[in-house]
C-alpha cells in the first residue's frame, strides 16, 4: 500500500483517502492499543454524517453536536483520526460524487450541479476545480476523449 502511494499510482483523492484508511487501520491492529480508537469512536459519528448528507449544508456546530464533543475537540481529533478537517473530508466526498456523476453516470456539468445542490453552475465549477484540478467541462470532455 505504502509503495502504490509513494508511486502516486492514484490519481483519485478518494482512492487515495481510502488507501490511507486501509494504512492507518493495519497500524493500528498492530500497535494493540486502544487510544486511537477511543478518539476514532468520538469522530465516527461526524464521519457517518458527513458521508450520508454530503450534499447537504453541514456546519461544524451540527457535526460536534452529533458527536457529542465540542467543536475545537471535533475538529482536532478530525483532523488526527482523518487526516484532514471535517470541511475538507466533505468536499473530498462531494468532489468525488461529482466525477462519478460526469465520468460513470452520464450527468453533464448543468445536471451535476443541480443533483449536488449547488446555488449555480459557476459555484460547482470553481468547486470542482478547486477540489479536483481542472474544470468539470474539461474534465467531462476528458472522459468522453478516452
Amino acid at each position: 500500500l505504502f509503495e502504490e502511494l509513494k508511486e502516486n499510482k492514484y490519481l483519485d483523492r478518494f482512492k487515495c483517502v481510502m488507501t490511507t484508511f486501509e494504512i492507518v487501520n493495519i497500524c493500528r491492529n498492530a500497535m494493540k492499543t486502544n487510544v486511537f480508537d477511543k478518539e476514532f469512536e468520538k469522530v465516527l459519528p461526524a464521519v457517518r454524517y458527513i458521508e450520508q448528507h454530503a450534499t447537504e449544508h453541514i456546519s461544524l456546530e451540527e457535526l460536534a453536536k452529533i458527536s457529542c464533543i465540542s467543536q475545537t475537540h471535533l475538529r482536532r481529533l478530525f483532523k488526527k483520526c482523518i487526516g484532514m478537517s471535517p470541511i475538507k473530508y466533505k468536499n473530498s466526498i462531494l468532489a468525488n460524487i461529482a466525477q462519478n456523476l460526469l465520468t460513470n453516470e452520464g450527468f453533464n456539468v448543468s445536471e451535476t450541479s443541480e443533483l449536488l445542490k449547488f446555488s449555480d453552475i459557476y459555484t460547482f465549477s470553481q468547486f470542482f476545480k478547486k477540489e479536483v484540478g481542472v474544470s468539470p467541462k474539461y474534465f467531462n470532455k476528458d472522459k468522453n476523449e478516452r
